[in-house]
């Protein structure tokens, strides 16, 4: 094969650095492939994988083969806004396959694929971008209809037939080629241009448009497309044309709305004091779009008026009649739009999809997009935020995006939305994180010790004497990094002796720990956070210092399931009252003790039951729980042949001894049998001996 996946041996420290980790990439879409090796643009500096698309949200089929020599275990496709994942990766013999679909890639500035690979012998995994150029050939053109002639003053649309609306980019601004005024508008999928003529003549309009996605021709990427060329026949005005010093009048929302001040061109005919109607059609009966009142002529040679406005209009949809009654005397033009409004705002965040919603949190860059109407007309600001960046591609008269910060050390609660410096009604609210942070913030006293929680075993062993123990936070640490506001926590206590049972029992509700030193500490409420340490005693009703050895204090540290939704963390410690030795009276019975009298000769018989009185010492093991070692020493007396009670008994006797004893290994056991081995001083005898041997021990 040419490609292999499994290899005994594999570069060692392989690194990207930038490189093509593929030695091909093949896109297939619609019927046509194109690969890595044939079908690469240098764009930027950086090589692209260019494709030609013929719909907006095109479905395509990506496969990768890996270079020689490079052990790929896994490939996953990061999810992006671009495109949706249809199949996951999977490996088909020597290749891996998916497919994807593009969405609205007109609109697209950055069109990339990230790929994240698990390498063999590598730990961490590795990000490759594969960049692609999408193409489109778009193809635009007008025909004026035979009807070449423009009116000096009047207004002329006409539509382009395009095979792509999406991919053109337009400016409404009104420009000028060769005494021809023209502006590019588009409604829906359509798209209009409009015309003035402004001097007498014939003149030659050569036009040529901007493409968002270029067309490649001779391997050069080319963003500009011809509408080829017409001529016009500008002659004089038929009706009168008046023009308005606005080419744009908002009719808003509120009833009685105030007279609109305006100028138009003088003309002889135009009587002052009087009240005009404005029509949208030539012929009597037409629907009132609005009243103009002639107020007085002004020194610049323009007749002043007031404009009161009842209805919409737009210029491409043809004149606006101005009347005497129903008699038509002069024609002009000028949109009648709705006032701005913002009906809808929706974020996106990094990494995730548009949400409806106002809520931003500090310190996050986002996308703001906004619904509703007449919004490409005028500015907007956002009262607080920084970087402010509109998005150029996508600012149409009903959806408009723009890309912002949010300070991490914003003042105000809310954002206002400005329009024109005008507040619209609409607000961003800033809204505090409250993200669980890990419990590295949060320490354990124990004695002199104070152990980091996130880092701490689930047992600690202390040999201190306690009075108490105490729950410690660093809340300089809860924003350090990113921030992730107050946390909300609860805690359980259970203490339990040293045969494991239940002492006392207690959870800790409402534990609320505010951030210190952090850019939104004067934003959050002091109300009902938690002051100071928490210490146990103050909840247990088994106080830590009444507490014998071998009692555990568990401590259960969790975040509030009603506070958090995602990330929740919970962190149990058992802390045990630990000893390295106890003391105790242990009454035991050694029998068939081997007894050697120091100045006798030989070894008396072997003694009867005994009964031993020993005040001894136990030993544990080091890091075990109230596990002892298999002997224990001690002192105490002996009762020999206790309980022998015959008159020919003449070896019992009382001694005081030191003893040993040697237990099995499971001396938990309630019956045991030890070995003993120690000396003494018989009190009646009066004498030294050493002792050995076996016995029975019962524990109850």
């Amino acid at each position: 094969m040419r490609h292999t996946f499994i290899l005994l041996l594999t570069v060692a420290g392989f690194s990207l650095h930038g490189q093509n980790p593929f030695e091909e990439v093949l896109l297939n879409i619609n019927d046509t492939s194109f690969t890595w090796t044939d079908n690469v643009i240098i764009k930027r500096g950086q090589p692209h994988l260019y494709f030609q698309y013929l719909s907006e949200n095109p479905e395509v089929e990506l496969v990768i083969y890996p270079r020689d020599g490079l052990v790929i275990e896994s490939v996953e496709v990061q999810n992006s806004e671009i495109f949706q994942i249809q199949d996951s990766v999977v490996l088909i013999d020597d290749f891996f396959r998916t497919r994807l679909r593009f969405s609205d890639l007109s609109n697209r500035n950055f069109v990339s694929i990230l790929f994240q690979m698990v390498l063999a012998n590598n730990d961490e995994p590795v990000i490759y971008e594969l960049k692609l150029q999408p193409l489109f050939e778009t193809k635009a053109s007008f025909n004026p209809d035979h009807s070449t002639e423009l009116f000096i003053g009047e207004e002329k649309s006409m539509e382009i037939v395009t095979n792509n609306a999406s991919n053109l980019r337009l400016s409404e601004e009104w420009q000028q080629i060769n005494n021809i005024n023209y502006r590019l508008r588009k409604d829906g999928n359509r798209v209009f241009i409009h015309l003035i003529g402004n001097q007498l003549g014939t003149h030659r309009l050569e036009l040529n448009m901007d493409v968002k996605q270029p067309y490649l021709q001779d391997n050069e990427l080319l963003y500009e497309h011809s509408l080829g060329g017409h001529s016009f026949t500008v002659k004089p005005a038929r009706t009168s044309y008046i023009n308005t010093d606005t080419r744009m009048v908002i009719l808003k929302n509120t009833p009685g709305q105030e007279d609109i001040e305006i100028e138009v061109d003088y003309h002889r005919q135009i009587t002052l004091e009087k009240t005009y109607r404005i029509e949208a059609q030539e012929k009597e009966g037409g629907r009132l779009k609005a009243e103009l009142f002639t107020r007085e002529i002004l020194s610049n040679g323009r007749v002043l008026c007031w404009l009161r406005v009842y209805d919409f209009h737009s210029r491409s949809d043809g004149y606006l009649y101005i009347k005497d009654g129903d008699q038509v005397r002069f024609i002009t033009n000028f949109d009648i739009v709705h006032e701005t409004q913002i009906d809808e705002t929706h974020i996106l965040r990094e990494g995730g999809e548009w949400q409806q919603t106002t809520e931003v949190y500090p310190g996050e860059t986002i996308q703001i997009k906004l619904n509703g109407i007449g919004l490409n007309r005028g500015d907007f600001q956002f009262d607080g935020l920084s970087e402010v960046q509109p998005d150029t591609v996508t600012y149409d008269d009903d959806e408009i995006r723009f890309t912002a910060t949010v300070p991490v050390d914003i003042l105000n609660r809310r954002v206002n939305i400005l329009h024109n410096g005008e507040a619209t009604g609409s607000q961003l609210t800033i809204k505090e994180f409250a993200s669980p942070r890990d419990f590295d913030y949060i320490f354990i006293r124990v004695g002199s010790k104070r152990h980091r929680l996130s880092e701490s075993g689930e047992l600690i062993l202390t040999k201190e004497n306690l009075q108490d123990i105490f729950i410690e936070f660093d809340r300089d640490m809860i924003d350090e990094g990113q921030l992730n506001g107050p946390q909300s926590l609860e805690i359980e206590l259970t203490v339990r002796n040293a045969d494991r049972n239940l002492l006392d029992s207690k959870t800790i509700r409402n534990v609320k720990i505010k951030p210190e030193n952090s850019p939104r500490t004067r934003h959050y409420s002091d109300a009902n956070f938690t002051q100071g340490v928490i210490n146990l005693n103050q909840y247990l009703s088994s106080k830590i210092f009444q507490l014998d050895d071998w009692a555990t204090i568990e401590i259960q540290v969790r975040h509030d399931n009603d506070d958090y939704s995602t990330g929740i963390q919970s962190k149990a410690v058992n802390i045990v009252l630990s000893t390295d030795t106890s003391f105790d009276v242990d009454v035991s019975f050694p029998a068939g003790l081997v007894i050697k009298k120091i100045g006798e000769d030989g070894f008396g018989n072997l003694g009867g039951i005994s009964m031993a009185m020993i005040a001894q010492f136990s030993f544990y093991k080091e890091g075990r729980i109230n596990e002892r070692k298999p002997y224990q020493i001690g002192a105490g007396f002996l009762a020999l042949n206790a309980f022998n009670f015959s008159d020919e008994n003449d070896d019992r006797d009382v001694g005081i001894v030191v003893l040993g004893s040697v237990y099995p290994i499971r001396s938990r056991k309630k019956l045991s049998f030890p070995l003993y081995m120690g000396s003494g001083y018989f009190l009646s005898d009066q004498k030294w001996f050493w002792l050995i041997g076996p016995g029975i021990r019962l524990s109850l």
